[in-house]
């Protein structure tokens, strides 16, 4: 029984790390983000989308991130497309602990469609925003 839990108390941080961004990282990007610097918060939200791929925030993030990016309009659609399932009327911007998605997400997905010639799917994600 005593092995056990010491194994339990050894593995739980490495279980618990998976499970949280790095706040940091997070708040770095977020000000990146907030000054124009789109390039800088897209390496940073894509870094840690690798440690949390289903976090419909940080594919908001980095799908807004890439639509504002010279020539990767088109590669934001499928950030996009993951993050409009989850949004959510109490989202609060900012927070590093947010897996929500703010209404904007429609709006850019919309025009991510349209950039990749989805003119009804674009109309669509328009309506709901």
């Amino acid at each position: 029984m005593r092995k056990e839990y010491l194994l339990i108390i050894l593995i739980w941080p490495a279980i618990l790390s998976g499970q949280n961004i790095n706040k940091n990282d997070f708040y770095e990007a977020d000000m990146a983000l907030v000054s124009g610097n789109y390039s800088r918060a897209q390496k940073i939200y894509e870094k840690l989308l690798h440690t949390e791929p289903e976090n419909a925030n940080l594919n908001f993030l980095n799908g807004l991130c890439l639509y504002n990016l010279p020539g990767r309009k088109k590669e934001s659609l499928k950030f996009l497309q993951n993050a409009v399932p989850y949004v959510y009327d109490e989202y609060k911007y900012g927070s590093a602990q947010e897996t929500n998605t703010p209404y904007e997400a429609l709006k850019y997905c919309g025009l991510a469609l349209k950039v990749n010639d989805d003119i009804p799917g674009a109309i669509e994600m328009f309506k709901k925003y």
